[in-house]
């Protein structure tokens, strides 16, 4: 078990993109076979703790790292006394001798000095598959607070463990918590005499170890224990918040400090001040830690001190920084906090603790808090760059402790808004002979942006923060020059400039056409890294953003109904709008990141999934063909096929295209309202574009496009609160909400004044429908028809009235009107779909299969695909319950069996990942497996099976039992019954063979 604060940061060399899901058993270099811990707390808070630990050499990694096993310490903190240690390999026990157990300086932060050591024992004979053994004692000297002794103890978190065992023995009384999920540890307290017992024993082996990208683990998926002797945060901090405030209170500032105070204190805000004082801080001071006593590691120095030496680690900064704002009269204290460390490739994994009120040690930072009214700012002084309104994703998220007798709880730092970081683009192409361009882009960064950029201008040299304006710009291939900007400023609030570059070649020919290139964000190239994965934890994004980008094209335009796109989701949103323009075009994006963390179950989600798909989509928007305006070219010429009428012909589109033409829709309507943002008809085909243009299926929720469109009909009713067609809208929005109130009384003030024809009692039928009134749903619908025009027009119809006609009983009739309905409108193959799923569901699979297929000929599409997949099965499961009566083994049972793999054979042709099917099909190869004892057939029947709970469809429940039986035959411990014929065993077969 690891025996300390558990923030573990992962670095595996493996590609991430294929990374997503716990550590293989495998993977590890070593593991933890036993260990035997035994800690005494005295009532001072002092311990003493005694460990007995077997590890386990599991690979060549393994091997070198055990070879030269060490053990951490402190000096004036903690003494560690190696009491034996041997290496057990073939049978061979060798000890180690004591003597050659040396003492050596710890590794420590390269910012600082430390006294830090560690105990080497050097194991010899040893290869994989050595035990290596030792025991040690561990005696804690002094404690941070009197009477506070904390520990944590996390089980199979970096290495396999098993067999682990500890008893706490105090005078002091132990708090707890415990996570368990895996049902691994049995915890037990107890109280004898004046002793407090806490008894920990592990009962199952672990190893949960995330190997994903950005990986957050929660409590519920980690199994630890916390122990504290204090249950009280407010017990903690004093005697630590007294140590601060007495290098506080009563103490002038050394002239250095006092120097920073004159200059921020004639700042207009509390904002303005705090960056002046932590930028000068970071201009004057150097970061140099000095940790030689367990003082130093925990004390600031004191202010004369800092001030003389003009160096310190984040206390001395922090403390400085609370020093200098006080003497303005602001409310600043010193916090604790833990600042994440990226790792080099697979990011940072947090633990959320147990008990927000159990006190334990935390921290590895400290940082400045500042009330500001009502509002509270994070400050970190020890980062090269300041932005007191923006807390840095460092320590944005992190638990942290005021340190002053105010202080009650931990607080957690808020994640900044996605309009705290802001990315503002207006890039301007000027496009030349040789297809190249001069560009002139007018920019403001803010949040995280400008932090990046200051930061690496400060840390790094002008030119590299240029090359991150070139990729935050999107500029490529030019040598750019800086208007306006500030690099040698530490204050990141806003950073605003102007680029020129000459040389971006951003047009290309091919086929004689021209293609303008139009970059799109760097920032979504992370989302695009969790495409395909299925999670088991948690992912952090790091931080919040928003990008408003225009890029124009003076000269140029676009070539037909270019379709941009747009995703919103509750996670993100990316819009990118392709707009006409009197002098050219421009492309206009628009995209933010709406949370922080988002959970396994929304990562693994369809919605998620298919919103990634769309990001992958939306780039190839990146190549957009355009030609060169010609003087003949009026503005009129080149926007009369932007109409509403067109837009709504687009709209009107029904089937698997219909996605696709709304999306041409609502081009033309954002190209409308950028000339006339009332234009009422493009407002309203907007609003209904909008609710088609981020569909994905009937299970799959899009409300984050409804209530963009409800917004825009907003807007639009405020105008024309009386007009018809806003009327038939709101109905339409509210039957969209299920909101049958508002469904009834808008659909009241719409027939008032609406038109009596087709949208009219087609509106009319989908309310009384869904207000549960068939006979008048009916009667609509039928009217609808008669008033029908388009082909369209009277397929919706005819598929209303088929519904409810079966609905009601009428079956044949109404597969009929159904029938008729997929013959009026050939293209809308989705009805076809439709009746085809109605149809396996009335177990009428011929007539299913031959309606899918001819889907499949005219315009596959994927829920058609699955449906066709789910009428074979069905088809197959109806010959294999006819045929029950065979014997597999025979000539007739062997073509039975053969006719039902065919059939399942098509129905994966269709949909290769259906998983009921796959069950299905590796049932068939069991049967045969069991009837031979074929162990070829169970080695196939298990891919199916394997392949079946590896996408996901079928829980790995539903299959267990018929592993079980594949295996013992693969394993050849299945034996053939005695009244068996040929050999084989003995079976009985059922109408659930296939689902099993």
């Amino acid at each position: 078990m690891s025996k300390k604060l558990f923030i573990l940061v992962v670095a595996v060399s493996l590609a991430v993109p294929v990374l997503a899901d716990w550590a293989p058993l495998e993977s590890a270099p070593y593991e933890i076979s036993s260990s035997h811990d035994e800690i005494s707390v005295s009532k001072s808070g002092a311990s003493q703790m005694t460990s007995d630990v077997t590890l386990k050499v599991l690979n060549e990694q393994g091997r070198n790292m055990l070879v030269l096993k060490s053990i951490p310490f402190i000096p004036d903190m903690n003494k560690v006394t190696v009491l034996k240690a041997s290496s057990l390999t073939d049978g061979v026990d060798t000890p180690v001798k004591l003597t050659t157990i040396k003492e050596r300086a710890a590794a420590g932060p390269k910012e600082g000095i430390t006294h830090g050591k560690e105990k080497v024992i050097p194991f010899t004979n040893i290869k994989i598959g050595s035990q290596v053994k030792y025991k040690y004692r561990d005696q804690q000297l002094r404690t941070l607070v009197p009477g506070h002794f904390s520990m944590q103890f996390v089980y199979g978190a970096s290495v396999p463990e098993e067999n682990s065992y500890t008893i706490i023995k105090s005078e002091l009384p132990l708090y707890y918590a415990v996570s368990d999920p895996w049902q691994s540890l049995q915890v037990h307290p107890k109280k004898e005499g004046s002793q407090y017992i806490l008894e920990i024993r592990q009962t199952r082996k672990l190893f949960k170890l995330p190997l994903e990208l950005n990986p957050l683990i929660r409590k519920h998926q980690i199994t630890m224990v916390e122990v504290s002797t204090l249950n009280s945060w407010k017990t903690y901090v004093t005697p630590l918040a007294h140590r601060y405030e007495k290098e506080l209170k009563n103490v002038a500032l050394p002239p250095a400090l006092l120097k920073i105070s004159e200059k921020a204190a004639k700042a207009a805000s509390v904002r303005e001040k705090v960056d002046i004082v932590t930028s000068e801080l970071q201009s004057s001071m150097t970061y140099s830690g000095d940790w030689t006593t367990f003082e130093k590691m925990f004390i600031p120095k004191p202010l004369k001190e800092i001030g003389a030496s003009k160096t310190g680690d984040c206390k001395d900064f922090s403390l400085a920084t609370v020093a200098i704002l006080r003497k303005m009269n602001i409310d600043a204290e010193v916090a604790m906090t833990f600042r994440k460390m990226p790792s080099s490739q697979l990011g940072v994994v947090v633990v959320d603790p147990l008990d927000l009120n159990l006190p334990a040690q935390r921290f590895n930072h400290a940082i400045v808090k500042v009330r500001d009214g009502s509002s509270v700012l994070w400050v970190d002084p020890t980062n090269i760059v300041s932005n007191a309104g923006y807390a840095f994703n460092d320590i944005a998220g992190s638990y942290a402790l005021e340190v002053s007798s105010r202080a009650s709880e931990l607080e957690r730092i808020p994640f900044p808004s996605s309009l705290q970081s802001v990315l503002e683009l207006k890039k301007e192409y000027r496009i030349r002979e040789d297809m190249s361009a001069e560009t002139i882009s007018n920019f403001s960064l803010t949040g995280g942006y400008a932090k990046y950029v200051a930061e690496t201008a400060i840390s790094s040299s002008v030119k590299d923060a240029s090359k991150m304006l070139m990729m935050f710009n999107r500029t490529d291939g030019a040598s750019p020059h800086y208007e306006g900007v500030d690099f040698q400023s530490r204050i990141s609030s806003r950073i605003t400039g102007v680029e020129k570059a000459i040389g971006d070649v951003v047009v290309r020919e091919k086929e004689g056409k021209k293609y303008f290139h139009a970059p799109l964000s760097v920032t979504l190239r992370g989302l695009l890294m969790l495409a395909g994965s299925k999670r088991v934890t948690d992912v952090n994004i790091e931080a919040l953003s928003t990008e408003t980008a225009s890029l124009s094209v003076p000269g140029f335009d676009i070539v037909d109904f270019p379709v941009g796109c747009i995703i919103y989701t509750p996670w993100f949103s990316l819009q990118r709008t392709f707009i006409k323009t009197k002098t050219g075009f421009e492309v206009r994006d628009f995209s933010q990141f709406k949370t922080v963390e988002i959970s396994a179950a929304d990562v693994n989600s369809d919605k998620f999934k298919m919103a990634v798909h769309d990001v992958f989509e939306c780039t190839n928007t990146q190549q957009v063909e355009i030609k060169k305006i010609d003087a003949a070219d009026t503005w009129e010429s080149r926007t009369k096929e932007y109409t509403p009428a067109k837009a709504k012909k687009f709209v009107d589109t029904m089937g698997p295209g219909m996605v696709e033409a709304a999306r041409r829709g609502l081009h033309i309507v954002d190209n409308l309202l950028a000339e006339n943002p009332k234009n009422k008809e493009a407002m309203l085909e907007k609003v209904r574009a909008l609710r088609w243009v981020g569909y994905k299926s009937n299970d799959v929720d899009g409300s984050e496009y409804h209530n963009l469109s409800n917004a825009v009909l907003s807007m639009v009713a405020a105008e024309h609160p009386a007009d018809p067609e806003v009327l038939r809208q709101k109905t339409w929005s509210a039957w969209y909400a299920k909101n049958n109130s508002e469904l009834a009384a808008n659909f009241q003030k719409y027939h008032a004044v609406a038109a009596k024809n087709f949208d009219f009692y087609n509106l009319g039928g989908n309310v009384a429908e869904r207000l549960g009134k068939k006979d008048a749903a009916l009667g609509a619908y039928l009217k609808a028809l008669e008033l029908a025009e388009g082909n369209s027009h009277k397929s919706s119809a005819m598929v209303n009235i088929a519904e409810i006609l079966i609905d009601k009983g009428e079956i044949d009739k109404g597969i009929a009107y159904y029938k008729n309905g997929a013959l009026a409108d050939p293209q809308n193959t989705w009805v076809q779909g439709n009746l085809m799923s109605i149809l396996s569901g009335m177990r009428r699979w011929d007539d299913a299969i031959e309606l899918g297929e001819s889907v499949m000929k005219s315009g596959a599409y994927g829920v058609a695909r699955r449906g066709l997949a789910y009428a074979y099965q069905g088809k197959a499961e109806e010959i294999y319950f006819k045929g029950l009566h065979f014997d597999v083994r025979t000539e007739d049972g062997k073509k039975y069996l053969d006719e039902v793999e065919s059939v399942l054979m098509k129905a994966l042709k269709h949909h290769s990942d259906c998983g009921s099917c796959l069950v299905a099909m590796g049932a068939v190869y069991r049967v045969r497996a069991i009837a031979y004892l074929d162990r070829d057939m169970a080695i196939k029947s298990k891919a199916y099976y394997e392949k079946a709970t590896k996408m996901g469809e079928v829980k790995d429940s539903q299959v267990k039992l018929s592993l079980l039986e594949i295996e013992s035959i693969i394993s050849g411990q299945r034996k053939p019954a005695e009244n068996s014929p040929n050999g084989g065993p003995a079976f009985r077969r059922s109408p659930a063979d296939l689902k099993r």
